[in-house]
């Protein structure tokens, strides 16, 4: 199970998988199963995939933190100071 999850596509599978089962399953317990739902886990699923790609590819999680943090410090920098 472990090597399933190391690939990431079929770890988007699989969640969104369960995501779908755990919508059926609500319709047999009284609460409402909607379509709606399983895109909004799936949108989730989508982030998070994406997101451990991301981290995978700056080299872990503190050099992807460290990298981010230094975008956005340069987006935000006053080019006033010219």
């Amino acid at each position: 199970m472990n090597q399933t999850l190391k690939e990431r596509h079929v770890a988007f599978v699989l969640c969104s998988m369960f995501a779908f089962f755990t919508e059926f399953l609500q319709l047999f317990f009284e609460r409402s199963g909607r379509l709606v739902d399983v895109l909004i886990d799936i949108a989730g699923i989508y982030v998070a995939y994406r997101l451990s790609m991301y981290v995978t590819a700056q080299g872990g999680i503190v050099p992807a933190f460290s990298h981010t943090t230094e975008k956005l410090a340069n987006v935000l920098k006053d080019d006033k100071s010219h």
